[in-house]
């Protein structure tokens, strides 16, 4: 699974393979924790404030809103596409 840019080729080396080896699992943990971090969900919201803190009220408004809505259609997309058959049955 390895090799690979396009989502669609990741899934299909993923389907391949049948079960989930652990470095799949590895950097699922860690693309998960980096969109986590860009769309500041729990426990990467501590950082946040620090970003918007002394910012004019547009740019504050701009980078709470266009970055966290890419960063959760990031990871939809990710999530659905490549990553289809990484659950738990």
């Amino acid at each position: 699974s390895g090799g690979e840019t396009r989502l669609t080729a990741i899934a299909s080396s993923i389907v391949s393979e049948g079960e989930a080896p652990i470095g799949l699992i590895v950097a699922l943990v860690f693309v998960i924790a980096g969109i986590a971090f860009k769309i500041a969900a729990v426990p990467f919201h501590q950082w946040t404030p620090d970003v918007y803190e002394g910012s004019p009220t547009p740019v504050v408004a701009f980078l709470s809103v266009g970055s966290k809505t890419a960063g959760f259609a990031l990871a939809i997309r990710l999530l659905v596409t490549a990553f289809p058959l990484v659950t738990e049955e």
